[in-house]
């Protein structure tokens, strides 16, 4: 049986990333994303505060989707 982890990753870790790919947001924007529902890799929700989860394989598959091969 193949084994499949969840790995989830903060919102700072996920500009991080973004930003390797030539992203310009910052973790304000890319909250404000999550909770417009316009970036489909991470969700938000309260409890006692704000909670982003953000998927790890989705991100990487959007920036896949949204990216183009640069020659160096």
């Amino acid at each position: 049986m193949n084994e499949y982890k969840i790995i989830l990753i903060t919102v700072k870790e996920a500009v991080k990333i973004l930003r390797e790919h030539g992203w310009k947001g910052d973790e304000g924007h890319l909250r404000a994303g999550i909770d417009a529902g316009v970036y489909d890799f991470g969700v938000s929700f309260k409890k006692e505060r704000m909670v982003y989860e953000i998927y790890l394989n989705k991100l990487m598959k959007w920036i896949e989707e949204r990216s183009m091969e640069v020659s160096a």
